[in-house]
């Protein structure tokens, strides 16, 4: 019971941080392309 919990607490954690890694890259490149787009300007 406890191994199981320990699974679902790792997936639900894993997904969470898949999730946040995902919504950073997303950022970071939409910044990128706005100083890109101002420094070429």
């Amino acid at each position: 019971m406890i191994l199981a919990f320990c699974r679902q607490l790792h997936k639900s954690l894993f997904s969470f941080v898949k999730m946040h890694v995902n919504i950073n890259l997303f950022t970071y490149k939409i910044f990128f392309n706005v100083f890109l787009n101002f420094y070429f300007i």
